[in-house]
């Protein structure tokens, strides 16, 4: 009916509202920088610049994987201390390259625990996009099906995980939580800042992670794009 077409539209301008204040995008040329102005503020609390600072082998780790077909794949390797403080340790950045190769990079990465470097294997979960996991059975399928999660599983033992839709949103909230708060809960090793993503694989340090926050935006797009983009 045309009262329920009236009131169907109006949900949606809401939400096209909403996205074009919340929704964030590290590319996007125009709009607010989110994090840029409590990272200048608290850079060296958050920023851990000495080369011979190592984690410790008793922490715990768990990782993050955005596989990209388009863009760079990244794989983000955390630890977090008996305090709860998490701190980025070591990244995978590369594009142009299979799950196969990504995955071997990635296995042959070490945790840098000082004189006693851990291997992959004691990552207890690697959190990843749904998209990376099947929605179906295989067994469902005629043909043989193997998901970008299981390539990367059967290659490098990650301990694949399903995260939730929104990811981004949801980090970049997190971390204004534990930047805001009187003790800095999220650090960053980054000996060597870089001025622009640099591809490659660093298991001293997160350039990128750290050239990515300082730079990402909200979405600087109409509601009229916004809106036009959720129409089928």
């Amino acid at each position: 009916t045309e009262a329920w077409a009236k009131k169907d539209r109006a949900r949606a301008l809401e939400k096209a509202i909403w996205d074009r204040e919340q929704e964030i995008d590290s590319t996007a040329a125009g709009g607010e920088r989110v994090l840029a102005e409590i990272l200048q503020q608290r850079y060296d609390e958050i920023v851990i610049s000495d080369p011979d600072w190592r984690p410790h082998t008793d922490w715990s780790y768990e990782a993050g994987l955005d596989y990209g077909k388009r863009h760079p794949t990244a794989f983000l390797l955390f630890g977090k201390d008996h305090d709860g403080t998490i701190y980025a340790i070591s990244e995978h950045y590369r594009s142009g390259l299979t799950p196969q190769q990504h995955a071997a990079e990635i296995r042959s990465m070490r945790i840098p625990c000082g004189d006693r470097p851990s291997v992959m294997r004691r990552v207890e979960s690697t959190w990843s996009d749904p998209s990376l996991f099947p929605d179906r059975n295989p067994s469902e399928n005629s043909e043989k099906f193997t998901s970008i999660s299981n390539l990367f599983e059967q290659e490098a033992s990650l301990k694949m995980t399903r995260g939730k839709r929104g990811l981004d949103q949801f980090f970049v909230t997190s971390l204004m939580e534990m930047w805001g708060g009187k003790d800095v809960k999220f650090k960053i090793w980054c000996p060597k800042p870089v001025l622009k993503k640099t591809e490659g694989t660093s298991e001293h340090g997160c350039p990128n992670l750290l050239w990515e926050l300082k730079n990402i935006r909200r979405k600087d797009i109409s509601t009229v794009v916004s809106l036009n983009k959720d129409q089928p």
